[in-house]
């Protein structure tokens, strides 16, 4: 509503980007939207384990090392995402990063880039990643 994108407006390494309605804008400030702020409330709350954020539209999942690295391989096993970097855009303010800072220690947040559109076949597939990923490394 307010041309914000809200995966830019979060309270970590918050910066000035764009102009409203640019789909980098990161908002006047940080945590300046309703959206974001109730987030933040949230996650100060239930201070989790396991996060997934889900954006469109490049169909994948970043690569990564260690740990996270198994976790995204076996998610993406499972719903068919390859793994390929995500390059494109200046990121500040962003959810993943801000989340690392109220997350249980031990616990992973990752950003699922679904395609144009999430046809309702797949949807099961996604959550079978979500219920493995927390059992088998949890």
């Amino acid at each position: 509503a307010n041309q914000v994108d809200l995966n830019r407006n979060f309270p970590v390494d918050w910066d000035v980007l764009a102009e409203p309605g640019n789909w980098q804008y990161g908002g006047p400030g940080p945590a300046s939207e309703p959206e974001t702020q109730a987030l933040v409330a949230l996650g100060d709350g239930v201070r989790p384990h396991l996060v997934f954020w889900y954006h469109q539209n490049m169909n994948r999942l970043a690569p990564a090392t260690g740990r996270r690295g198994e976790m995204r391989a076996r998610y993406g096993a499972i719903t068919g995402l390859p793994i390929v970097s995500i390059t494109g855009g200046t990121y500040t303010g962003t959810a993943a990063n801000w989340v690392r800072t109220v997350i249980e220690d031990g616990g992973e947040t990752i950003t699922v880039e679904l395609g144009d559109t999430l046809p309702e076949a797949e949807i099961d597939l996604h959550i079978a990643g979500i219920f493995a990923l927390a059992t088998e490394f949890w």
